[in-house]
């Protein structure tokens, strides 16, 4: 898989500077696909016609709550500060993260909109126990033993979130990093709500900043996306490395075959 990644990898920036309506037509796929994969994890029972329907055309689709619409508002305001980020020549910080989820769940609910949590929280059916609230915004804590990466990872929480975002990693390094700042942010828990959209978003940014296309962790894959996330819960990343890997490697083939 890393040889096909790169190959196609080389493939597309020898493309570049690539085809402004193509771009476009691919980041409006993008921005579809995403917002309703994305919330459908989460729960959200908006279809992706539909989510197409609130996005594109402001209708309203009868039979789901205000709260799945303004999932779905939400999730593209997110996707697009993420384009800001992406492009903006200097370090991404604690407040650029803090306003992604904020754009998350603006107006769906505003108490902990942009804040980190002030109270413990428990991730149904998952064995890990998120870090208590005091500890978030500072934890130090020693991990198992990674085999994907060597030696003993120390998790700074989301200092450490930050030094692995604005590392300047190319290639299958990025990637290797992206998976890791995905379940960084899984591990920590730093909201009480909103934390596997927030994740799947700094995925994606990592991935863009390193001249990737962006991705699409599928609805379809929930199964094995949590049971990928519980293994590295117990020190092994190498199953969500791969399924992020894999999902590159698609992504980089739908921007091939548009190009």
């Amino acid at each position: 898989m890393e040889k096909k990644i790169i190959e196609k990898f080389q493939r597309l920036n020898s493309a570049r500077p690539l085809p402004e309506s193509a771009v476009k037509k691919l980041k409006e796929k993008f921005e579809v696909d995403m917002t309703y994969n994305s919330n459908a994890i989460e729960g959200n029972r908006l279809t992706l016609r539909e989510t197409w329907l609130v996005l594109r055309k402001g209708i309203t689709i009868g039979g789901k709550t205000m709260e799945e619409h303004l999932e779905a508002k939400n999730h593209l305001e997110a996707i697009m500060h993420l384009y800001e980020l992406a492009k903006a020549r200097r370090k991404i910080t604690e407040k650029d993260i803090l306003e992604l989820h904020r754009l998350v769940l603006s107006k769906v609910d505003e108490d902990i909109a942009g804040k980190y949590r002030t109270k413990q929280v428990y991730i149904e059916g998952a064995v890990h126990v998120p870090p208590p609230p005091n500890k978030v915004p500072r934890l130090r804590t020693n991990l198992q033993k990674f085999g994907l990466f060597g030696n003993y990872q120390i998790y700074d929480t989301m200092k450490r979130v930050l030094f692995y975002i604005n590392k300047k990693d190319k290639g299958i390094d990025a990637i290797k990093t992206a998976s890791k700042i995905h379940h960084m942010i899984t591990w920590i828990h730093p909201f009480v709500d909103g934390n596997g959209r927030v994740a799947r978003l700094l995925l994606n940014l990592k991935l863009v900043r390193a001249g990737f296309p962006p991705i699409v962790l599928r609805k379809g894959e929930r199964k094995a996306y949590y049971s990928a996330l519980k293994k590295a819960d117990e020190g092994d990343l190498y199953p969500i490395t791969t399924m992020i890997a894999a999902n590159v490697d698609r992504s980089l083939d739908l921007w091939l075959s548009v190009i």
